[in-house]
């Protein structure tokens, strides 16, 4: 790639640490392996944590 996802990821960070944020959660769906990769390249672990959602409508 060029880059971008990356460098608008750091700008998000930064701007979130700026902001007073101490911690960034990602939900990424299990599957969707090419993202993990790039989340993982940048730092980001496993949490080892389940989201669980009911649709209303």
């Amino acid at each position: 790639g060029t880059g971008l996802g990356k460098q608008m990821m750091v700008a998000a960070e930064n701007w979130l640490r700026e902001h007073g944020a101490v911690k960034v959660q990602l939900m990424v769906r299990s599957t969707n392996e090419a993202v993990l990769g790039f989340y993982e390249h940048l730092g980001y672990e496993d949490a080892n944590v389940q989201v669980r959602s009911k649709r209303l409508t």
